[in-house]
């Protein structure tokens, strides 16, 4: 067994690590260059993978919120601010099919709120409820469920951007905050924490009447979503098959994890938020790839005649390739060291001064790093190749 791992190591490292380190360590600023080169790409990637797993999570924050098993949308539904509407009725008709429990309409609309401080406006996300019927899991919802009752009275979302005005603290020190929606007088008498989307960087909850009291013209009749909470050991795919077969063809049943999915494929794929995070990754693995092969390629060229004099008396090409291989993989190992401190400094900057709730999974750094790893392994493949075409006669 002690053989094998011995001949195991002598094949992935050539002469031992000192060797690798050695022809790295000689010139401590082109190390000290290599390190950032790759330090650089893999913070790069991690970042930009974060910043992007922040805006899918941002953009699904209301819909995480809400309860049910099957969510009753428009057939045009596109997003959930699309001012799509359809009948209450259709959601009366599937409370009637049995394994159904529940259901709760949702009123949306985007309306300008006043700022009480400066009286500046800035648009809001409203989303009117039934407060008998409250679609929302927010404890501070349902413990201010009464207050909603009264037209006037709103909810705010402690959480959103301060250009609507230091809100929170004004509650907390009054009670209640006097402002504007779209005209009409409000009244902040709660506070529940959710916090931005993509789309909107403000929202409020109210009950259905004081959201058509925002929008006179509006038809309280017509709702934007319907949530069906089921009965214990009901079937959801069976229970949606049971409500379309029930109910006219203008609206469609899918289940909460679509209609989350839903709405993370098309901020996805309708927007530049995709792209931009696949380029700038791909952007910094070049980089990081292009530094580790300069690196590599110009101490093969200074240290040339010693490897054609080892070439000479015997060595193959095989030694050669495990040789930079193993240094670009201690190149890889020594880039962690900036890595970690950077990346967790980012964060916090993310976290806690721009509010994006960046975050990474253990699968996801770990392709991170295969990814890295791959991309120093690539760069010394390359980085080799003038040596394996050398001819020591040539050389001398």
């Amino acid at each position: 067994m002690r053989n094998k791992i011995e001949r195991l190591l002598a094949c992935i490292l050539p002469m031992g690590i000192p060797f690798a380190w050695r022809q790295l360590s000689i010139e401590k600023k082109r190390l000290l260059a290599a390190i950032a080169g790759v330090s650089f790409g893999a913070i790069i990637m991690t970042f930009q993978l974060e910043i992007f797993n922040a805006a899918m999570l941002m953009s699904v924050r209301p819909l995480m919120a809400l309860k049910g098993q099957l969510v009753m949308v428009d057939r045009n539904y596109e997003y959930f601010l699309s001012n799509v509407t359809f009948t209450r009725r259709r959601l009366y008709q599937a409370k009637a099919v049995p394994g159904v429990k529940n259901v709760f309409p949702l009123y949306t609309a985007l309306a300008p709120m006043r700022n009480p401080v400066t009286h500046m406006y800035k648009m809001v996300f409203v989303m009117g409820i039934n407060p008998d019927a409250n679609p929302f899991t927010f404890p501070a919802v349902k413990k201010n469920l009464e207050l909603l009752k009264d037209p006037e009275n709103i909810l705010f979302d402690a959480l959103s951007r301060s250009d609507f005005g230091p809100i929170p603290a004004l509650f907390k020190k009054y009670g209640s905050v006097g402002t504007e929606i779209a005209g009409k007088k409000v009244r902040v008498a709660g506070l529940f924490h959710m916090g931005q989307t993509l789309a909107v960087t403000g929202h409020v909850i109210t009950s259905y009447e004081g959201l058509c009291r925002i929008q006179p013209g509006r038809d309280p009749g017509m709702i934007n979503v319907g949530l069906i909470s089921l009965q214990p050991g009901a079937d959801p795919e069976e229970t949606a098959r049971r409500i379309t077969r029930v109910i006219p063809d203008d609206v469609e049943i899918i289940s909460r994890h679509e209609f989350i999915h839903r709405e993370q494929a098309y901020w996805k794929k309708r927007t530049p938020i995709g792209f931009i995070t696949v380029a700038s990754m791909f952007v910094a693995m070049v980089v990081g790839a292009v530094v580790v092969y300069q690196i590599l390629y110009t101490d093969i060229t200074d240290h040339l005649s010693e490897y054609a004099t080892l070439k000479a008396i015997g060595y193959k090409d095989r030694f050669f390739l495990q040789l930079i291989l193993t240094q670009s993989l201690i190149l890889l190992a020594l880039s962690m060291i900036p890595f970690l401190p950077i990346i967790v400094a980012l964060n916090y900057v993310t976290q806690y001064l721009a509010g994006l709730p960046a975050h990474l999974s253990a699968t996801e750094f770990a392709l991170v790093f295969l990814v890295a790893t791959l991309m120093c392994s690539a760069a010394g493949l390359l980085a080799t190749r003038r040596l394996r075409t050398a001819d020591p006669a040539d050389i001398f």
